[in-house]
């Protein structure tokens, strides 16, 4: 589940006395509904999502750039 990892450090850490005790002890974790899937993904799936990336990769570093701080969307509006 989701916090084991997180668990598992802060016992580790409280175990050490580093920390005085586990801040997720007790805190109850939400039932995802999470379902266990037996199937992988067929080669013809493998080759689409290669073919998506592809693209993606294709318009370049600068398709983004208008998301990273401080760019200035002017640069962007020819």
């Amino acid at each position: 589940m989701y916090a084991d990892a997180p668990t598992q450090m802060f016992n580790w850490a409280a175990d050490r006395g580093l920390i005085v005790a586990n801040p997720l002890a007790g805190v109850q974790r939400p039932e995802l509904g999470y379902v266990s899937r037996e199937r992988v993904l067929t080669v013809e799936e493998v080759r689409q999502i290669q073919d998506v990336a592809g693209k993606a990769e294709q318009r370049g570093p600068d398709t983004h750039g208008a998301q990273a701080p401080g760019r200035a969307w002017r640069a962007h509006a020819d």
